[in-house]
C-alpha cells in the first residue's frame, strides 16, 4: 500500500473513532431505602460511636489541597478524646466534599483509616499526576476519542484515577461502614450540584 493509501486509512480509521461514546445507563424505577449505601444502612466503625457526631467537609484545589486535606484528617487522628485510644477520626461520621477532596474522600472510604493514614501519600501525593495527565492528554493515540462530543479531557481524567488510584473501584466497593462519604459535583454544562 503506498503512503497516500495507508495515511487515507489512518484519517478514516481516526473519524471513525471519534464517533465512539460511552453507553448510557438505563434509569433506576424504584429505589429501596434499606439496600445501598446510605447513611442509615452504614455500620459504626470500629471505634465511632453514636455519643458524638462530627462531619468533615473538604474543598478541592488540586494537588495543595489534597495535602491540606490528608494533613487534616491526620491531624484529627492526633487528637484523642478519651483514655481508650479513640480519636477525633474515628469519630468522624460524614466526610462531604468537592473537586480534588473528592479523591481524597472516596481514597478514605473505599480502603478505610489505616490504608489512608498509611498510604495515601505515596498511592497519591507523591506522584505527579499533572505530568501523568498531560502525558495521556498529549498522546496521539487519544485524540480522536478527546475529539468526539461525549468524551473529554474531565473523562481522560477519570480513566486515570479509576487505574492508577482506585484499581476500577466503584462507589459499590465503598465499606459500609462510617464515616459516609458524599461527593459533591457539578454539572457546568447546565451549572446542577449534585452530591454521589
Amino acid at each position: 500500500m503506498r503512503l497516500g493509501g495507508r495515511l487515507w486509512l489512518l484519517v478514516i480509521l481516526i473519524l471513525i473513532a471519534g464517533c465512539a461514546s460511552y453507553p448510557i445507563n438505563p434509569s433506576i424505577d424504584q429505589v429501596n431505602e434499606s439496600k445501598g449505601y446510605r447513611f442509615a444502612n452504614l455500620a459504626l466503625g470500629e471505634k465511632n460511636t453514636d455519643e458524638l457526631f462530627v462531619v468533615v467537609s473538604l474543598s478541592g484545589g488540586g494537588t495543595r489541597a489534597m495535602a491540606l486535606d490528608y494533613g487534616v484528617l491526620s491531624y484529627l487522628n492526633t487528637l484523642h478524646i478519651d483514655d481508650g485510644g479513640r480519636t477525633l477520626l474515628d469519630e468522624v461520621d460524614i466526610i462531604s466534599s468537592s473537586s480534588a477532596a473528592s479523591i481524597v474522600t472516596a481514597y478514605y472510604g473505599l480502603y478505610g483509616k489505616d490504608a489512608f493514614l498509611d498510604r495515601f501519600r505515596n498511592d497519591v501525593l507523591n506522584q505527579n499526576m499533572e505530568r501523568a495527565l498531560k502525558r495521556r492528554l498529549l498522546n496521539p493515540l487519544r485524540w480522536p476519542r478527546l475529539w468526539s462530543g461525549t468524551f473529554s479531557r474531565g473523562d481522560l481524567a477519570a480513566e486515570y484515577f479509576d487505574q492508577e488510584i482506585f484499581d476500577g473501584h466503584t462507589f459499590a466497593d465503598m465499606r459500609m461502614v462510617r464515616p459516609m462519604v458524599i461527593l459533591n459535583a457539578t454539572d457546568m454544562g447546565i451549572g446542577s450540584q449534585f452530591p454521589f
